[in-house]
Parts: structure tokens; sequence; C-alpha cells
């Protein structure tokens, strides 16, 4: 045997880099209340691509958060009025935005956004359980139509 083979390897493991993991738990964290909420700014955002806007939260994330020791609630918070206001969702409007939240220019307009997703997130859950409860007591009609009420009647007995 050669002495300057290598040993085959067993595995090709690649280990993910943990702030694209931190910056992916985020993104799955806001995004359905997000998309919600910013549903034209996103349809009107760089070729209506969403994909492209979660990628340029995902990449200040990283460098902001990860990197520069953002709280997430200030870069969470600074996400919404960025949107609110139709900007890119760059490092340089980041970078602008955070010196504003730092000077506490933005405190009340984001926690008039966050009142805003709280609501919306609130309807959305009460559509959800009516829709459950109609479809519930739906079946529960269909049952007694299609046995003709013989279920409540052999109950008595």
């Amino acid at each position: 045997m050669k002495k300057d083979k290598k040993m085959p390897t067993l595995f090709n493991v690649e280990i993910e880099d943990k702030d694209e993991i931190r910056a992916s738990k985020f993104i799955g964290k806001i995004k359905d209340d997000f998309i919600d909420n910013n549903e034209i700014y996103l349809k009107n955002y760089i070729d209506a691509d969403v994909g492209i806007a979660f990628k340029h939260i995902k990449d200040c994330y990283k460098k902001y958060v990860c990197e520069a020791g953002w709280d997430e609630e200030k870069f969470e918070g600074i996400i919404y009025v960025i949107a609110k206001h139709r900007k890119m969702l760059i490092p340089s409007v980041f970078l602008n935005y955070g010196m504003r939240y730092d000077d506490g220019k933005l405190t009340k307009e984001i926690e008039l956004e966050k009142k805003k997703y709280n609501l919306n997130r609130q309807r959305k859950e009460e559509l959800h359980k009516e829709d459950k409860k109609s479809k519930e007591e739906q079946e529960l009609l269909d049952y007694i139509a299609k046995h003709g009420g013989r279920w409540f009647n052999e109950t008595k007995k």
C-alpha cells in the first residue's frame, strides 16, 4: 500500500454556521406575521420575490444581531418600521434605523407596529377557531342527517 494514499472519508459532513441557524430560526419566527402584515410591500419588493426580502433580512440579522450584538427585539422592531416606511431591507437602512432606535426616536412607532401585528395575529387565530368550530358543527349536522337522527334516539334508550 502506498504511503501517500489517503483513507477514504466515511462521511462528508458540512457543519452549518451557527449564525446561519440563528438567522433561519428568527426568519421562521417572524415569517408568517411579516407576510400577513406586509403583503403589498413584499409584492413590490425586488421582482416581487419574497425570498429576496427574507434573504436580505437574514443577511442583516447575521451582520447586526450576530456580529454587532443588537438585541433580537431591536432588530425585529426595526424590520417592522422599515417595512412600514417601504424602505429596502439592506445594511445601510438598518444602520440608519438602528441609530434612530438608539436615540429613542422609533420607540412609539415600533410599539404601534407590534400592536398591529398582535391584533392581526389574534384576528387570524379567532377566524381559524371559528372555521374549526363551524366545520365541527357541520360534520355533526351531516352525521345526524345521514343517520336520520338515530344516534340521538338510541342514546335515550
